[in-house]
This record gives structure tokens, sequence and C-alpha cells, in this order.
């Protein structure tokens, strides 16, 4: 569904707990916008932001991302052990969701709801 499109942007409501990346299909005429709406954000990390990224996909994923435990992201740590993460996602009903890319923007959200809003 959002294969091959293009992220135009993507806005982050800390208060409403919201990400959203907005994506761009532009060879279908007329060119199709579609939001990708995580809901219950948690937090994110993004690297090789550009314009014109192509998502390749988007995927649950079941990861610890030990390498930023250090700086106690996503969560404060007190044991400082991956397994302190992954309880407290389980508890509150968090998935983790990668974004793989064809092109720049690649990362991770933690969030508990992915939807796809289509624009017409």
């Amino acid at each position: 569904m959002i294969h091959d499109n293009h992220i135009t942007s993507y806005v982050v409501d800390f208060e409403q707990k919201t990400l959203v990346i907005k994506t761009k299909f532009p060879h279908s005429e007329p060119p199709e916008d579609t939001d990708v709406v995580f809901t219950g954000y948690l937090a994110h990390s993004f690297e090789n932001e550009m314009p014109y990224s192509i998502i390749f996909d988007i995927e649950e994923y079941p990861a610890g991302l030990q390498e930023k435990q250090r700086w106690s992201w996503p969560i404060f740590y007190k044991t400082k052990r991956v397994t302190e993460l992954v309880k407290f996602l389980r508890v509150n009903g968090y998935k983790v969701f990668e974004v793989n890319a064809s092109i720049g923007l690649s990362g991770w959200i933690f969030a508990k709801q992915m939807e796809f809003v289509r624009h017409e």
C-alpha cells in the first residue's frame, strides 16, 4: 500500500501521542497521498532523513534496540537491561515498527497502532 511512496513530511505530536508520516505515490494519475498514522506514540529514531525519501516497507518488528540504552531511550531504565524495555512494551501494549527505505529515511517507531489513511 505504501511501497515506493515518497515521504513528503512527518509530524510528531507529543500531547496527542501521534506520529504521522505523510507520503505521496507520484506514479499514478492523480498522485495518491497516504498518511501513515501511529497512535499511542512513545518514541522514534530516524536516520538518513532527506528530501524525496522512498519507502520500501513499514512492518512490525520484535526488537529491543540495545544501542540506545545508555541514553535511557525510549524509557528510563532501572536495570539497564533490554528485558526491562521488552516487558514495558508488552505490558503497555506498544509495538515496534521498522521503517525500511529504498532511498533515505529509515528507522524505528514505538507506538500502539499503525494505520494507513489514503486521501482522495
